[in-house]
């Protein structure tokens, strides 16, 4: 199948948000005593800037959502292996137990006939009572909007967006993202361009589209200068890379998907993390910072003790700092509470799994009870954590069943 990126921003940006270098090591590391713990767990420690949004997608870096969580279980797009078709699967809460979303008896889940398999799926969301999947989000093979009910049952294809494409004058289809009851998307053609004897293809004319959950299809989004958007929580967030305010980095912008406008929040710090409509927080020099936009000033909310590469996930009742970068040198997850203190320790035996971007692309997904862990290297799940054995010094990685 040809896969095409929408455009070299995109690119751009992903290479500087992930850091990425060029070859694995396994880490050798000392602990340094300043991240001993010095708090015990405690669910309700400061005050959050992260009040609903579970699972992770809190930061800018992420805008791939691969996983949707309901009131009763999350559900994860992705393949077993390297050589396995993606499949929707689903956890209830409190469960150990993965199982492919089909429940025909007559099917043994292992083809593209399974209700679960979903043609190269890629983004996910469960809103209003419905589960929304994505198939070939970047194409001009296949690329359908799905629908169906909690259990998988009843799947329609709300939108065949690559044939919406060419009604529209587009000959491939790129979906960005899933938010707040709109897939965004973006069609677009091809034009050659002859260097020498060798041609290439480059994206001309895109055109941006909305896509309401409830079947209504919204305007061309206007936002066509941004390197991507990102939905951070309790804002969708355009960064362009423009130099228009002075950022090295670029800028952060909120956008309004329905009212198809942009506002200027702050320059980039330079730095991957949680950035919300008033501040924004990120790992630099050893330290969690907060960014506040009104003022510019940034504070140093407390200092790890930690020196190198990593990343910073925010959560409604946590943090959690973790390696980044393909040069994997400290293999623990360090958790804080909302004040700012170090609650717990999780040291991962890297032998036992497989890395790729480093330790912060083993945490995949949070729920109120559980930290969800992959293998390091697909993004499927493997092993979780509950967060009750947070604290005790002691906390064990379970490992999932497969049903």
């Amino acid at each position: 199948m040809k896969k095409r990126i929408s455009y070299v921003l995109f690119l751009l940006l992903i290479v500087f948000l992930l850091g990425c270098q060029n070859e694995q090591i396994q880490p050798d590391v000392t602990r340094p005593k300043e991240t001993e713990p010095t708090a015990t767990y405690d669910w309700m420690a400061g005050e959050s800037p992260v009040e609903n949004v579970r699972m992770g997608v809190t930061r800018v870096g992420v805008n791939k959502v691969y996983h949707a969580v309901s009131s009763t279980g999350v559900y994860f797009m992705g393949k077993e292996s390297k050589s396995s078709d993606p499949y929707i699967w689903y956890v209830d809460n409190g469960t150990d137990t993965l199982v492919k979303l089909c429940g025909r008896p007559d099917c043994v889940h292992d083809s593209s006939d399974c209700n679960a398999y979903v043609y190269e799926g890629t983004l996910l969301s469960y809103y209003e009572g419905h589960l929304y999947a994505v198939s070939g989000s970047n194409s001009d093979e296949e690329c359908k909007l799905l629908r169906m009910d909690p259990d998988g049952s009843n799947r329609v294809t709300a939108l065949d967006l690559l044939s919406f494409a060419k009604e529209n004058g587009g000959e491939w289809v790129t979906c960005e993202m899933i938010t707040e009851g709109y897939l965004l998307f973006h069609t677009g053609i091809y034009e050659k361009e002859v260097n020498g004897t060798t041609q290439t293809l480059r994206p001309k004319e895109l055109e941006y589209y909305l896509y309401k959950l409830d079947g209504s299809k919204g305007a061309p989004v206007i936002q066509k200068t941004s390197g991507a958007l990102y939905n951070c929580g309790d804002v969708v967030l355009g960064l362009s890379l423009e130099t228009r305010n002075g950022g090295e980095y670029g800028s952060l912008w909120k956008i309004d998907l329905e009212a198809d406008t942009a506002t200027y929040l702050t320059d980039h710090p330079g730095e991957p993390g949680c950035f919300g409509e008033e501040e924004g927080y990120y790992f630099r020099d050893g330290a969690i910072c907060r960014l506040t936009y009104e003022t510019q000033e940034e504070q140093i909310m407390v200092d790890t003790g930690l020196q190198g590469d990593y990343f910073l996930f925010t959560f409604p009742d946590m943090m959690v700092v973790a390696s980044r970068g393909f040069e994997l040198t400290d293999n623990h997850f360090y958790i804080y509470n909302w004040d700012f203190q170090l609650v717990d320790t999780i040291e991962i035996d890297c032998e036992e799994y497989e890395f790729y971007y480093g330790l912060q692309h083993m945490l995949i997904a949070e729920t109120a009870e559980r930290l969800i862990l992959s293998d390091g290297l697909l993004g499927f799940p493997r092993y979780y954590i509950d967060k009750s054995d947070l604290g005790k010094g002691n906390v064990e990685i379970h490992e999932f069943k497969y049903g």
